[in-house]
């Protein structure tokens, strides 16, 4: 298709009301010009013509200050890594900004939502659930995500360092909004390849080189282990099992895949959840800094939370269906993932995410295409 036809599909689709950022008028010029520098049968670029939507908190959190001077409309194109998609061809439709708090108003399941449905929650994943779009990109947001299970949108949180950070002391990384996981994946390799300046973080050079290609890789993991956590309050009577529910374990054994219990102690998940509450609440403005708490105790936690993997090459743990309560399990072990920088990829008709080891999103995400292909054969 051309660029105009994408961009008018975009926009009819699209509820502008909803876009804290309308370049709707702008992006259709561009188009224009797009489909005049090239016409039909000619090389395209990575991302020729298509529609882009950017959430606001990419472009409020950017450390570049010498942007600050300039118009909201003009620091969406400033940014180095939304430039970098506008020279891969991507049209910048529009910034989008969440008005509701999702944590307690989430939104209603997919099977109660219909194309009238006010985008007033998450724009950005209603708009790509609608089909105005065909992608986003925004800050890092846990609650985000939930948002997108409920829609039937697959989510991959890279590890931090595979993908740019906007707030250096703190956890926040950009995330790639799609319909599948091989599509964020691509998008995220095509950031990778541009660094950030000045994010020690960042290594876009690392192996793997082409997370697209492990995405659309499926591989049987030859372990899984089934994420626990241990008994915090009396009335837990022991150990609750994050579980991947009921079916999804079923199919794994019935797969040969052999599935091992993984817990961790009492007193790192106590750790964990103070940092929750010393932290503001999650979000993508307002990631959980690394330096909550004490050190000692952290460095501790962490390497607990790492030797999950010992034995398991994935975790796998239940995804959450409904908000993201304050002190759910299912926020604690998304919350974990976050602040031990470990990547995530979530699959919403399977019920489950899967949690990898640091830097390890070669293999979760081939586990990932594994599990949504032998979801996808029952």
């Amino acid at each position: 298709m051309r660029a105009v036809e994408l961009m008018e599909a975009a926009t009819a689709q699209l509820d502008r009301a909803s876009l804290a950022i309308d370049r709707s008028q702008e992006a259709m010029a561009e188009a224009e010009d797009f489909d005049r520098r090239f016409p039909a049968g000619s090389w395209l670029p990575p991302l020729g013509g298509v529609p882009l939507l950017v959430g606001s908190a990419l472009v409020e959190k950017g450390c570049y200050s010498a942007a600050n001077a300039l118009s909201s409309a003009e620091r969406v194109l400033s940014h180095p890594i939304i430039n970098a998609l506008v020279r891969d061809g991507a049209l910048v439709v529009g910034c989008t900004s969440v008005s509701a708090n999702l944590s307690v108003h989430p939104i209603a399941p997919r099977d109660r939502i219909d194309a009238a449905s006010p985008m007033d929650e998450d724009p950005l994943a209603l708009a790509l659930w609608r089909g105005a779009v065909a992608v986003g990109v925004s800050v890092e947001d846990l609650d985000s995500i939930a948002t997108r299970v409920r829609l039937g949108i697959a989510s991959y949180r890279p590890t931090l360092g595979f993908a740019p950070s906007v707030d250096y002391p703190k956890m926040a990384t950009i995330m790639v909004v799609a319909h599948t996981l091989v599509e964020q994946a691509y998008l995220l390799d095509r950031l990778r390849a541009i660094g950030v300046r000045g994010d020690p973080r960042f290594v876009p050079h690392a192996n793997p080189k082409s997370l697209a290609t492990f995405a659309a890789s499926p591989s049987r993991p030859p372990r899984i282990g089934v994420w626990s956590l241990a008994a915090t309050t009396a009335h837990d009577g022991g150990a609750t099992v994050v579980g991947a529910g009921t079916t999804c374990i079923e199919t794994l054994e019935a797969r040969g895949v052999p599935l091992d219990t993984v817990a961790l102690s009492a007193s790192a998940l106590s750790y964990f959840r103070r940092c929750m509450r010393i932290g503001p609440a999650l979000g993508g403005s307002a990631a959980i800094s690394l330096t909550s708490g004490d050190s000692g105790a952290w460095c501790k936690s962490v390497a607990e939370v790492d030797q999950l993997f010992d034995t398991a090459e994935v975790v796998i743990v239940a995804t959450p269906t409904d908000a993201v309560g304050e002190h759910s399990d299912a926020r604690t072990v998304w919350s974990l993932t976050q602040l031990a920088n470990l990547p995530m990829a979530v699959l919403p008709d399977a019920g489950v995410t899967l949690v990898g080891p640091r830097f390890g999103d070669a293999s979760l995400l081939r586990a990932a295409a594994w599990l949504g292909e032998v979801v996808a054969s029952q």
